[in-house]
């Protein structure tokens, strides 16, 4: 099951680019002085969607998700790139600094984000299993839980929260703050105690250019996948052997 392909508008950074299956690449151009108010707003568009790539079998306890990129570029051009992740991927941004929000209790936090569980969901249970036999320290709220990771089989949920300024017109998407929230339930304490599930937020970002290999950093290839009429002037094809 694949969730609908959900639209983001991130704005655009110098000298970024995409790399392409034929060696080119998708640069992100960033506008002169003068070309400035054609290019306004300095938003490139993306969509992605969510699945299982294989789920959790016999022995095998982890659930393989993948999530599908696709950006437009300047000639109209639809490209696609898939990216894998786990739930260990979600276990590891419960925590994250950069986030001004920590991790709630789910049956306390904000009714707009237990809505986004019903109204936008994009994947649910996504299974991991945990036996390395450390102890870690999850703060949830004010409230600091202890869990022993022996034979813990924790259930992860995506649902996305949109950006209530956000617009509806792709003329005027701006940089907006959706994101992605995830549930964590099924984690035990060291007391063998069930944890209430809880929450956090997370960067759409994230999962959207996500490569899980063995600890190595793998840029996401995009790949030509079809024609639209929503073209973005900010991002330009370059083939391969022109402005390498």
């Amino acid at each position: 099951m694949e969730s609908e392909f959900t639209t983001i508008g991130i704005a655009a950074r110098p000298a970024a680019f995409f790399v392409t299956e034929d060696g080119g690449k998708l640069r992100i151009v960033w506008p002169t002085d003068s070309d400035k108010d054609h290019y306004k707003p300095y938003i490139v568009t993306l969509s992605f969607a969510l699945g299982f790539a294989s789920r959790s079998e016999e022995m095998d306890f982890w659930d393989v998700c993948y999530c599908r990129t696709q950006v437009a570029d300047a000639d109209g051009t639809l490209w696609e790139a898939k990216s894998l992740f786990s739930a260990n991927t979600l276990l590891e941004n419960i925590e994250d600094l950069r986030r001004n929000s920590g991790a709630h209790r789910f049956d306390q936090t904000t009714d707009e984000i237990k809505q986004a569980f019903e109204t936008r969901p994009l994947l649910t249970g996504v299974q991991g299993f945990y036996d390395d036999r450390f102890y870690r320290r999850i703060i949830l709220d004010d409230q600091i839980y202890e869990i022993l990771f022996k034979y813990q089989y924790p259930f992860f949920d995506i649902a996305f929260l949109q950006d209530p300024n956000r617009s509806t017109n792709p003329e005027k998407l701006t940089d907006d703050r959706s994101r992605l929230l995830v549930r964590v339930s099924n984690f035990k304490s060291r007391e063998m105690n069930e944890i209430p599930p809880f929450v956090y937020e997370m960067d759409c970002e994230t999962l959207m250019f996500y490569v899980e290999t063995q600890g190595l950093p793998v840029p996401l290839v995009f790949k030509k996948v079809g024609v639209v009429e929503q073209k973005q002037s900010l991002i330009q094809y370059v083939p391969i052997g022109v402005g390498h």
